[in-house]
């Protein structure tokens, strides 16, 4: 956790993305958690394939639960902010 790591965008709906870390390791990249500017839909900003630099937020080892943010990896509003969190697209 804490950590940046690369990842491919494998699952999208409107709330969130599956975000493939490694193989057979995914993490969950909620709709709130992509972007400091409003999103409403994870579908507007990311497609399948992506490659996106995530942070580990949080992670349930016991339920295999891993939540990602890219949104943390962000600038704040007046630093300079480049809103693609996109490292290339598939």
């Amino acid at each position: 956790m804490g950590y940046a790591y690369p990842g491919v965008v494998t699952y999208t709906k409107p709330h969130r993305a599956i975000v493939e870390l490694e193989e057979g390791v995914r993490g969950v990249l909620p709709v709130n958690r992509v972007s400091h500017d409003r999103v409403v839909s994870v579908t507007e900003v990311l497609h399948l394939g992506d490659r996106v630099k995530v942070m580990v937020m949080f992670q349930e080892p016991d339920r295999g639960h891993i939540e990602l943010s890219t949104r943390t990896l962000e600038p704040m509003a007046g630093e300079g902010r480049d809103r693609t969190i996109r490292i290339s697209s598939g």
